[in-house]
């Protein structure tokens, strides 16, 4: 995969940034040539050149430290001009060697000429002219090819940087997509199931169906409020459970039984909106028979996790005509906000289904 780099939308900051370079580029450039110019002025003060001044000397390393901002920043518009950017390895390597040859060249001819009596005595040193150009051109070039490893080193980690937050972006927002879909779906599921239950109250007991309407109001505000939240308290989430119930137990009255036990360190723990009561609908939509029907939750905190037990009876296999829509959206919503680190599970045991959650509280939510 090739990293694209990103560009400047508008025209003029575009133009602008190609000719001068940004904040950072120049801080690094003047960082890297303050220190070879400081190193330059050491040595020439360490060792003076016969018949010069310290002053002279000096001057000479600002200069040549001038030159070589010159020589890089016009190597710079070459990049960007032929968008070796854009470039595979394959095409940048030859590139960027016959680049910082050819500054490695330009900087030693420029250097030559600004001091041409240091050159003298380098060439009488080593023994000719051409073999002193060819070993400072060398070494100018490969300082071009450090500074080349630097550049592109540093938009390479930059375009990675932004590749890589754009990738949380789109997961970010496919996650809410997914979510915003399954909360589109749990609302017109319960609506269903809670206007199934009024038409069977309103020809046999209009009082009771009235009690119901308002707990159903309950449940829709409690439903509005929770579609912009990922999470709520345990706490908020039990209101709407006994909401829930307040309707089955007007349907069921004495047949319902329940048994709730909530541990109050568990009460700020945070879960998907409706999930205990979809577990809660589940257990009396499948537990409920012509005889009392114990039906119960619990809620605790076990390892810095939110753990979650509904119980009713029965079996998993008597439950025909479910489709299992409420517990696998369930299952679903966990696995997009807790990454698979949460659980949603159904086990049955001696005549008696429980539905286990576990959701840890030691997780950021994506």
């Amino acid at each position: 995969m090739q990293l694209r780099f990103s560009e400047t939308p508008q025209p003029v900051a575009r133009d602008q940034r190609f000719w001068l370079g940004h904040r950072a580029y120049w801080y690094c450039q003047l960082v890297g040539l303050s220190l070879g110019a400081g190193l330059g002025c050491w040595a020439a003060w360490l060792e003076p050149a016969t018949g010069d001044s310290i002053a002279m000397a000096w001057l000479r390393v600002f200069v040549t430290s001038s030159l070589t901002l010159t020589i890089t920043h016009a190597y710079r518009w070459q990049i960007l001009a032929g968008r070796w950017k854009e470039l595979g390895l394959r095409a940048l390597i030859p590139r960027v060697l016959a680049g910082s040859l050819l500054c490695g060249i330009l900087l030693a001819t420029g250097s030559r000429l600004i001091d041409p009596g240091g050159w003298a005595r380098a060439s009488e040193r080593a023994g000719g002219s051409a073999s002193i150009v060819m070993l400072v051109s060398i070494w100018f070039s490969l300082n071009f090819v450090g500074w080349s490893l630097l550049y592109f080193g540093y938009h390479y980690h930059t375009a990675w940087e932004e590749a890589r937050v754009q990738r949380l972006r789109l997961e970010v927002s496919a996650k809410e997509a997914a979510l915003a879909s399954l909360r589109a779906q749990i609302h017109p599921h319960f609506l269903f199931n809670g206007l199934n239950a009024l038409r069977d109250l309103i020809e046999h007991d209009p009082t009771r169906a009235r009690q119901m309407v308002t707990e159903l109001a309950k449940l829709f505000r409690a439903s509005l409020s929770s579609n912009d939240e990922p999470l709520v308290p345990l706490a908020a989430e039990l209101d709407t459970v006994e909401a829930y119930l307040h309707i089955e137990k007007t349907r069921f009255e004495d047949l319902l039984d329940i048994q709730r036990s909530v541990d109050p360190a568990a009460r700020h723990a945070l879960l998907p909106p409706f999930l205990l009561q979809t577990l809660v609908e589940n257990a009396v939509k499948y537990g409920m028979s012509a005889e009392r029907s114990p039906i119960s939750y619990e809620a605790t905190m076990e390892d810095g996790s939110l753990v979650l037990r509904v119980r009713n009876r029965g079996s998993l296999g008597t439950a025909t005509n479910s489709t299992g829509k409420g517990i696998s959206m369930g299952r679903e919503r966990l696995a997009i906000l807790f990454d698979g680190r949460a659980r949603l599970d159904l086990t049955e045991d001696n005549g008696e289904v429980l539905a286990l959650a576990r959701i840890p509280q030691n997780f950021i939510v994506a």
